[in-house]
This record gives structure tokens, sequence and C-alpha cells, in this order.
């Protein structure tokens, strides 16, 4: 399992490609973007593309509900590898999305440790 934040995701490189060296089955990306008006199929387009990119299913989570002038639409979405979307939360509604996901065994060690950082606890 691999974790992006909010940007890493429209940027190219970076994260996402630090996942696929290192063989991650999900990439999770946590975010706090804001409603745009169509935001929702460009977000569909780029988490298809990067979900191919990293070779992993692709978990879009993002935040719903106001903060100032702000409106976050939620809109939450999984996607697989081959770019398929799997399921998809409404916009503007609080909800737990659930999917049942097959992905593959995690190794013990990356693909290609390098450039990637591997955590272990307790810490050696």
């Amino acid at each position: 399992m691999a974790f992006a934040i909010c940007e890493d995701l429209w940027q190219d490189g970076g994260p996402v490609a630090a996942c696929k060296r290192a063989g991650a089955g999900l990439l999770v990306v946590i975010n706090g973007s804001p409603y745009e008006l169509d935001k929702d199929d460009t977000r569909l387009a780029l988490c298809a593309q990067r979900a191919a990119e990293a070779g992993a299913t692709l978990a879009y989570v993002n935040l719903v509900g106001g903060q100032d002038e702000l409106v976050f639409d939620g809109d939450s979405l999984i996607v697989a590898p081959d770019g398929r979307l799997l399921c998809r939360a409404p916009q503007f509604v609080e909800t737990v999305l659930l999917a049942d996901l097959e992905l593959p065994a995690a190794s013990a060690e990356p693909a290609d440790p390098a450039g990637t950082r591997t955590c272990r606890w307790p810490a050696r």
C-alpha cells in the first residue's frame, strides 16, 4: 500500500511513480480538493490515468463539507489499475464507501528499493 496527498496526484512522476517502483497494489490518495464545475469528470480521468501509471488500484478519498469560503464535494472513488471505475461516492453527501478489493499480495521488500522508503515497526 502506498499513500499520496492531494496535489501529488496532479503532478507527473513523484509518489505515483514511486508507488509503481515499490510494487504497491493499492494507492490511497487523501484529498481536500474543493468543488469546481465539471471537476468530477477531470478527477475520474486523472485517477484512471494515475492508476494505470502506478499499476495499482487507486482509492481517491476527498473531503466533503465546507470550511470558510471553500466547499468540498466528496466524490471519493476507487479505480482499478486498468482505469475502470469500481465504485464512487456521491457528491456533497457524507458517505462511507466500502469496497471488497482483490489486491496482489504485498512483498516483503519493494520491487525497486532505490528512491523508496520502507518503514518497519519496531524500527531496526
